[in-house]
């Protein structure tokens, strides 16, 4: 018995020391989840507003100070959350509105991603946080507004879980046809060709709403992959609203250009600017693209007849090549033969980009071997028929390309240049590349979204640096069958 008692007095000391010591040093308080954003421009912290936790309550910018409504983290699937992680902030309106903050739902206001010049994009709009009128004063709103990546829009610090170089990707809308050519207005809008139904479209990634501003006269479509392809505008669009649209017509595929007026194209103005180039139901080409000379550069396919891609003259000479014209259908000076070639020996190229060093390069479907990224010189001999990738008779005074990929794994189409990263968007290859410029190389090269869309058309670069993305399963040249997708993805 005596030993029970002191058993029982050890335990009650003991006790009472635990009670002591917590007592003393009263548990840890919870980790703190995020870190302040800050203003680029003002050096002001990203806040909500009044500390509310209210739904829909704005943020503004503050002087820092670490509270709960200045710690943000943006997750791996893109939400920027805030209160140690309890609400995120949320975009449902035009540009312009103001973002307010909400209980977490995952929904497609709610996903962010960081872009270039530190902007912060919203996924669903694609318009970037922006302090308002680019004021410096403490409690200026910030607002979502079209991207520009001027000081207003950059931001640095918060959490940031992504260091991919592609963090992800978000379905913005669908469409019935086949998106081919795509470019971005001036105001964040896009335009966007149906190649099928050949009419341009109007979408707006902020609102979703869609318009079809014009259809294109005299398109026709091939059985096969012609229609209404490329589009491009000049850097100069504001001022000069001309679309300038690659189509395949009853007798060929040709080059012209319809003034945009108000939210129609006026196609009583459209100006045909080339035609002669063969047309087929594969083979077509049909990729536009300003270069930083201001000249307008065209992709042409071979039209199924490897021949065309080496004549320098005659007839089927415009065909397998890259064109170089004025924006008024001229042939420039410096053209190395006189006429509107630029480059030759290609089988069907449909992509174009130019680098930070006025560069162009090109993306061209291969046969049944190999498909090929090639950095396009003045006169270049691309090697097609005789050489496919650097399978054939190559060699000599032929042009190697910079990359190859088995066709299994290719049938590339769009290319665009992004920093100094080059993004490829495969259709059989079901995949989008991506690989670095190094000198006058492409290296590094690494695969996303395999499978995961289909089949890729085009992909050019958006707002804030980011990427669009458009599928193209349909493979039946009947309009307005399909269910295509509009893709905004996210670069780190």
């Amino acid at each position: 018995m005596g030993r029970s008692y002191r058993q029982v007095s050890v335990v009650a000391v003991l006790a009472a020391l635990v009670l002591s010591l917590l007592a003393a040093f009263p548990p840890t308080a919870q980790a703190l989840t995020g870190s302040a954003i800050k203003s680029a421009q003002t050096g002001m912290c990203l806040d909500v507003g009044g500390a509310s936790r209210a739904t829909g309550a704005g943020v503004i910018i503050y002087p820092c100070h670490g509270g709960a409504n200045q710690r943000w983290h943006l997750t791996s699937a893109g939400d920027l959350r805030v209160y140690d992680d309890a609400m995120c902030l949320t975009a449902t309106g035009a540009s312009g509105s103001r973002p307010g903050v909400a209980n977490c739902n995952d929904s497609a206001g709610q996903k962010w991603s960081r872009g270039s010049n530190s902007s912060i994009i919203n996924r669903a709009t694609g318009l970037c946080l922006d302090v308002r009128g680019a004021a410096t004063r403490s409690t200026t709103p910030v607002i979502v507004y079209r991207c520009h990546g001027a000081a207003n829009q950059s931001w640095s610090g918060g959490t940031v879980a992504c260091s991919n170089a592609v963090c992800g990707a978000t379905v913005i809308a669908t469409d019935p046809d086949i998106p081919w050519g795509l470019v971005t207005l001036p105001d964040g809008t896009l335009l966007y060709s149906r190649r099928d139904a050949h009419q341009i479209v109007r979408f707006s990634p902020a609102t979703g709403s869609k318009t079809v501003v014009g259809t294109v006269p005299g398109a026709v479509s091939t059985g096969g992959e012609g229609g209404v392809l490329g589009l491009a505008i000049a850097s100069d669009f504001a001022r000069d609203p001309w679309v300038y649209v690659m189509f395949t017509s009853a007798s060929d595929n040709r080059v012209a250009r319809i003034r945009f007026s108000g939210n129609t194209l006026s196609t009583s103005s459209m100006q045909t600017l080339l035609t002669g180039i063969k047309r087929n139901i594969y083979h077509n080409g049909g990729r536009l693209r300003f270069g930083p000379d201001g000249m307008l550069y065209v992709s042409t396919g071979d039209a199924l007849d490897g021949a065309n891609a080496q004549r320098l003259t005659g007839a089927g000479s415009l065909n397998g090549k890259i064109l170089r014209m004025t924006r008024t259908g001229g042939i420039p000076a410096g053209n190395p033969f006189n006429n509107y070639i630029w480059s030759y020996g290609h089988r069907n190229p449909q992509g174009l980009a130019f680098d930070s060093q006025g560069r162009l390069w090109e993306q061209e479907f291969g046969n049944n071997v190999m498909d090929e990224t090639n950095l396009i010189v003045r006169g270049g001999n691309y090697g097609w028929p005789q050489c496919e990738g650097t399978t054939g008779s190559c060699g000599g005074s032929l042009i190697a390309p910079k990359r190859t990929y088995p066709t299994s794994a290719g049938s590339c189409s769009g290319l665009t240049i992004v920093g100094n990263a080059i993004y490829v968007a495969c259709a059989r290859g079901e995949r989008l590349y991506r690989g670095e410029i190094s000198g006058s190389s492409m290296v590094n090269v690494q695969q996303y979204f395999v499978g995961t869309y289909g089949r890729l058309r085009t992909v050019e670069r958006a707002p804030g640096g980011d990427l669009w993305l458009t599928t193209t399963n349909d493979r039946d040249s009947t309009p307005n069958n399909s269910s295509e997708k509009l893709i905004r993805v996210d670069l780190r």
